[in-house]
C-alpha cells in the first residue's frame, strides 16, 4: 500500500496514524488436512490472506480510510491478475473483510 506515500498524506490529517500490511505465510499443503469447512470454499489452489490494515483517531476520516483500504487491496488484486496469478476462485477472508464487504465474495 506505500506506508512512506500514505504515512506521508495521513500524518498531515491525524497525528495517530497506524498503517500496517500483512501477507500470511502458510506452506502450500495447509489445506490438505481436515474436512471441508467454509473457508476457503475451493481448496484446489491455495490463497492465502492478507491483511490490510489502517487505523486513527481521527473520526471524520473514516470514510476516505476505507477507500483507502478498497483502494489498496484493489490494486494489489489486479497486480495479482496482471502477474498471471489466477485468483478467480480466491474467496474474501470472512474475519479480514472490510465491513461493506458482499456476503458473495
Amino acid at each position: 500500500m506505500g506506508s512512506q506515500f500514505w504515512g506521508s498524506k495521513f500524518s498531515a490529517l491525524d497525528s495517530i496514524v497506524i498503517l500496517s500490511s500483512i501477507f500470511e505465510p502458510f506452506k502450500n499443503g495447509i489445506f490438505l488436512h481436515g474436512s471441508p469447512s467454509a473457508y476457503p470454499p475451493d481448496r484446489s489452489q491455495a490463497v492465502f490472506p492478507s491483511i490490510f490494515s489502517i487505523m486513527w483517531s481521527n473520526a471524520s476520516l473514516n470514510e476516505m480510510m476505507a477507500d483507502v483500504v478498497h483502494n489498496g487491496s484493489k490494486t494489489v488484486h489486479d497486480v495479482a491478475i496482471a502477474d498471471g496469478q489466477n485468483l478467480s476462485h480466491a474467496a474474501v477472508y470472512v474475519n479480514y473483510a472490510l465491513f461493506d464487504t458482499p456476503l458473495e465474495d
